[in-house]
C-alpha cells in the first residue's frame, strides 16, 4: 500500500506543478473543491449516511481559506491607510526641504515598502499552521478510510483507493503549495514509491499471516441429479487444481445457472443427497387484455434445507409485472427477472408475476448454504483462505420448474 501512496503523491505533485504554470495553486485548489462539492451534493441525495465524508473536510478547508482571504484583505487595507498617513507628511517635509536647500535629495524608502524578515516569517508560519488545521478533518477521516478500502477491496480494485487519495491530495493543495522545495518532495515520493514497490515484489508470497485467496463451491442440479465443483477464479492454484485435474478451459454451466451466467471452472463432483428447493404453483390464470393475452402466475418458493439465501430467476420470457410477498417488485417488462432473498430460513416466499400467454419458460430456484461438503478431496491449506464472494465456500442446490 505504501508503494501506491508514495507513487500517487509524487505523480500528483508533478501534475500539480505542471498545471500551476497556468493556474495559481489557490485556483487549482478551488477546482478540486468544486469536485468535492459535487460529490457532497450527490452523496447527500443518494447516500445520505456517507455525506459526512465530504462535508467536514470541505467545510474545514473552506473556513480556513476564507479566513485567510479576509485577513489578507484587512492587512492590505491597513497597510494602505498607514502608507497614506506616512506619505502626506513626507511630501510636506520634502517640499520644505527643497525650498530651503535648493538641491535634490533622494527620498528615504517609505515605511510601508519595508518588511521585517521576522514579521514575514511569522506571517508565513501562521498561514501554514492555519492551513494544516483546516486539513486535519480530511486527514482524520480519509486516512483510515483509504487503508480500510485497500484491505477490503484488495489491490485488484486499487483504482477506487487512488481516486479517494487524489481527492484528499487535491484538498491539501494549499498546504502543499506552501511547502518549500516541492521538487525535492516529488522526487522523494517517487523514489520511495518505486523502492517500496521493488521491496514488495521481492518479499511477496503467501503464508499463514498473508493467505492466498481462492474460490470453490459445490452445486447440485436436483432435477438431473448432476453435481459440479465450480470456481470463479481467473487462474487455478495448487489447491483448486486438485478439483479440476483435466485443466480444461472455463465453460458455462447451464445445468446450474442457465445460459446467461459467465463461464467458470467446472468439473464433475459426487452427487450428495441434498433436499431440493420447493416450487409450488398456487395460481395460473389467463388475463384478457386489449393489447395481448397475458398469464398471471402465483408461486410459493421455500428452501427445504432452510438455506439462508435463495436466488430465483425467470428465464425465457419477459416478466411484465411482479409482486413479492404482496409488495410491488417490478412494473415494467424485464427479460432477465431475478430476485435474491436472504434470511428466510423456514419461511415461504410468495411471488406473483404476469407474462405473455402462450410462451413456455422456466423458473429456476437456487438455495445456498455455507461451507464445503465433507467429501472434498483435500482440505484447504493453512496458507490459503476463501475469497470474499457470494459463491465461495457454499453448497448450492438447484430446482427448475418448466411452465408450458
Amino acid at each position: 500500500m505504501l508503494a501506491f501512496v508514495f507513487l500517487n503523491i509524487g505523480l500528483f505533485g508533478f501534475l500539480q506543478a505542471y498545471l500551476c504554470k497556468w493556474l495559481r495553486p489557490i485556483e487549482f485548489a478551488f477546482g478540486i473543491m468544486v469536485c468535492w462539492l459535487v460529490l457532497l451534493m450527490v452523496s447527500g441525495v443518494w447516500l445520505p449516511g456517507a455525506s459526512y465524508l465530504f462535508f467536514w473536510p470541505l467545510t474545514a478547508m473552506l473556513v480556513v481559506v476564507g479566513g485567510l482571504f479576509v485577513l489578507k484583505n484587512n492587512n492590505e487595507q491597513q497597510l494602505v491607510n498607514e502608507s497614506l498617513n506616512k506619505l502626506i507628511p513626507f511630501m510636506v517635509r520634502q517640499a520644505h526641504h527643497e525650498r530651503t536647500q535648493q538641491k535634490t535629495v533622494r527620498p528615504e524608502p517609505l515605511g510601508y515598502a519595508q518588511e521585517s524578515p521576522v514579521e514575514g516569517l511569522n506571517q508565513g508560519f501562521l498561514n501554514v499552521l492555519l492551513i494544516f488545521l483546516g486539513s486535519i478533518p480530511g486527514l482524520l477521516i480519509f486516512t483510515p478510510l483509504i487503508k480500510g478500502l485497500f484491505i477490503g477491496l484488495t489491490p485488484q480494485m486499487i483504482g477506487v483507493v487512488i481516486v479517494l487519495l487524489v481527492l484528499l491530495l487535491g484538498l491539501l493543495t494549499p498546504l502543499l503549495a506552501m511547502i518549500g522545495q516541492r521538487n525535492n518532495l516529488i522526487r522523494a515520493s517517487l523514489l520511495l514509491g518505486f523502492a517500496a514497490l521493488v521491496a514488495g515484489s521481492l518479499t511477496s508470497g503467501f503464508d499463514v499471516d498473508h493467505p492466498r485467496q481462492n474460490t470453490l463451491f459445490y452445486a447440485l442440479n436436483s432435477s438431473g441429479q448432476r453435481a459440479f465443483w465450480l470456481s470463479t477464479d481467473n487462474q487455478l492454484d495448487q489447491w483448486t487444481s486438485v478439483f479440476f485435474p483435466n485443466g480444461q478451459a472455463k465453460q458455462q454451466v447451464p445445468k446450474i445457472f442457465g445460459d446467461r451466467f459467465p463461464a467458470m471452472w467446472a468439473a464433475q463432483a459426487p452427487v450428495l443427497a441434498l433436499q431440493k428447493p420447493m416450487i409450488e404453483t398456487l395460481e395460473d390464470n389467463g388475463i384478457s387484455d386489449k393489447s395481448a393475452e397475458k398469464r398471471k402466475i402465483k408461486i410459493r418458493v421455500k428452501s427445504s434445507r432452510l438455506a439462508p439465501k435463495l436466488t430465483i430467476t425467470i428465464e425465457g420470457i419477459a416478466v411484465l409485472q411482479s409482486k413479492v410477498a404482496g409488495q410491488l417488485y417490478s412494473q415494467s417488462p424485464q427479460l432477465n427477472w431475478s430476485l435474491d432473498s436472504v434470511g428466510l430460513n423456514d419461511e415461504d416466499l410468495i411471488i406473483e408475476f404476469v407474462v405473455k400467454a402462450g410462451v413456455p419458460f422456466k423458473v429456476r430456484v437456487i438455495d445456498f448454504t455455507y461451507g464445503l461438503p465433507v467429501t472434498n478431496p483435500i482440505s484447504r491449506p493453512s496458507a490459503m483462505t476463501d475469497k470474499p464472494s457470494e459463491f465461495s465456500d457454499t453448497i448450492a442446490a438447484v430446482s427448475v420448474f418448466n411452465f408450458q
